[in-house]
């Protein structure tokens, strides 16, 4: 038995083997050969961060762009995928990171039959293997017990240690390791024989391979995480040809910094020292006669999800128009309305354009202003701040302009879509009697007759556009 989704499923993509065709077409095939060519002709360490609001499509992006690094735009560098949310329940972010580094490397196979290009990987992973003895004894057993001198020779003689196997170790009194644990920290020469044994192999594996290690979802971690991840990126991975993108919003990385060091804290000023390059992930604005590449991204979704009503996907064309334009406007709030739209009990075909533009507007509300709709279904008049409230958030003082009312009416009797859409929110608040808008919803063919009570209009309209279902985001 088949039948149709709410949702829109997260794309599945093959991380290294797809690029940027994996996932529905946002425009940022383009933003993902600038990255590449920025990584590709800097040698010294950068880390870059890639900013955007939750919600934006950043993991999205970040996965399609370390298989595009080198399938589609050419790059050389190797990309490594680290998703720091899905680790941060592990003490220690340098084991973790470094492990994804290993597996990586391993992955890779000669490009050619060429024996000079077999014995370059060898050399790799050879490399690879020597770096990853010394991540466990920089990581959190070693931060947190003090290890010895005894205790990283312990270690080295380990075919693949990881946390748990060192933590075992510890827990064993008997062992040398155990025994030396007072030492270490007393021991600086331990100390920085392990942090340049790691530095010393990371550079000579970044010598032969340039890496560009992509961290993903870091504003979703643990506070503590969050900010130890950053601080082994700035001491540990500081050598030429290895370069980070941090998928990142920056204003929730900031509370993070808040969490820890006091709502005081210069936030912005802390971070700048881990990364040298901001990159905004904006997606391609249309113009006022086209929907962007947002729109083009709902209708093929709403098609595949099973929407079929034109007249309903075109009202809400009309509005991606404005949306657009809108700052936090993101890619989820264009599934969340997608998905109220599929659950709505839509207008049929032959309703009229007026009940048409009201619906997919009162639906887009319920996603972007949900007090604005509050007081839509409450108030009995409505006062003239809702009405700029209102067409704020739907991004319609973008095309209006800071005209005063009667001219920015006059600017709606442009031949334009979004302008009919406009003109209908102008009845809907237009006080009674309002003869001249009414004449200007007939005339202009948005309805045939124009409602006699609004109130109950609008009761009904949010009754069927909104209120038969509630669809619950994820936060």
């Amino acid at each position: 038995m088949s039948g149709q989704r709410l949702t829109v499923p997260e794309p599945e993509i093959k991380l290294y083997k797809q690029g940027f065709e994996a996932a529905s077409d946002l425009g940022r095939a383009s933003d993902g050969k600038k990255l590449s060519d920025l990584v590709e002709r800097i040698e010294e360490p950068m880390v870059i961060a890639v900013d955007a609001p939750w919600g934006a499509g950043k993991s999205v992006f970040l996965k399609c762009w370390v298989g595009a690094h080198t399938k589609d735009n050419g790059g050389e560098a190797t990309t490594v995928y680290f998703d720091a949310f899905k680790n941060d329940f592990m003490g220690d972010p340098l084991v973790s990171i470094f492990k994804e580094v290993s597996d990586r490397i391993e992955s890779l196979k000669p490009k050619t039959a060429d024996e000079a290009e077999q014995q370059r990987i060898a050399k790799l992973k050879a490399l690879s293997g020597k770096a990853k003895k010394y991540a466990p004894i920089l990581g959190r057993a070693a931060l947190r017990l003090a290890l010895g001198t005894a205790a990283t020779e312990a270690i080295m003689d380990i075919e693949n240690p990881d946390e748990s196997s060192l933590d075992e170790m510890l827990e064993n009194a008997s062992s040398e390791a155990a025994k030396a644990i007072g030492s270490f920290w007393q021991a600086e020469d331990t100390r920085t024989q392990a942090m340049d044994g790691f530095r010393t192999y990371l550079t000579e594996l970044a010598a032969e391979q340039k890496l560009v290690i992509v961290v993903d979802e870091l504003d979703r971690c643990r506070p503590d995480y969050a900010l130890n991840l950053l601080e082994v990126i700035k001491h540990f991975f500081n050598v030429p040809n290895v370069h980070f993108v941090l998928g990142v919003n920056l204003t929730e990385l900031e509370n993070s910094v808040r969490a820890r060091y006091g709502a005081g804290a210069n936030a912005s000023k802390y971070l700048q020292k881990f990364y040298r390059i901001r990159m905004p992930l904006p997606l391609k604005a249309g113009t006022r006669d086209t929907a962007g590449k947002l729109y083009t991204y709902f209708k093929k979704q709403a098609l595949e999800l099973g929407m079929q009503n034109e007249n309903y996907l075109f009202a809400f064309e009309v509005y991606f128009k404005a949306f657009q334009h809108l700052p936090n406007f993101s890619l989820r709030d264009t599934n969340t309305i997608l998905t109220d739209a599929m659950l709505c009990s839509t207008a049929s075909k032959n309703a009229a354009r007026l009940e048409w533009y009201l619906s997919a507007g009162l639906i887009a509300l319920k996603t972007i202003s949900p007090s604005a709709l509050k007081s839509l279904r409450t108030l009995q008049t409505f006062p003239p701040s809702l009405k700029e409230q209102i067409f704020s958030q739907l991004g319609f003082n973008r095309y209006l302009g800071a005209e005063p009312p009667e001219q920015a009416f006059n600017k709606i009797l442009m031949p334009n879509e979004l302008d009919l859409a406009i003109l209908s929110w102008e009845w809907l608040f237009a006080q009674d009697p309002a003869a001249h808008v009414n004449k200007e919803v007939l005339d202009r063919g948005l309805t045939n007759s124009a409602p006699s009570s609004k109130r109950h209009y609008l009761d009904t309209l949010i009754q069927n556009s909104v209120d038969t279902f509630e669809f619950v985001k994820e936060n």
